[in-house]
């Protein structure tokens, strides 16, 4: 069976980063989107082998995800910008 997860990715100044969720402590880093999005399917198919499917959202900057435990989904709380890349 293919697991669904979620993954988030958030641009700051400093670079982008990722959450998930679906994945409890875990996150990436990194320059840029690119780099980001190649440790997340890195770091997914350790964890889930090839059984996983990514549904990816880019959130605009300055949000931020409110995760209030291991299984909630997070919620956007504050939205500054609209102006985000489209993932390829």
């Amino acid at each position: 069976m293919t697991r669904k997860v979620r993954v988030f990715y958030i641009y700051e100044p400093e670079g982008w980063s990722a959450e998930s969720p679906d994945v409890p402590s875990w996150s990436a880093a990194g320059e840029n989107l690119d780099e980001v999005r190649e440790l997340t399917v890195e770091a997914m198919t350790l964890d889930f082998g090839a059984a996983f499917r990514l549904e990816e959202t880019i959130l605009p900057p300055s949000v931020r995800l409110e995760v209030s435990g291991v299984t909630t989904p997070g919620k956007i709380v504050a939205v500054a910008s609209d102006r985000v890349p489209e993932l390829a």
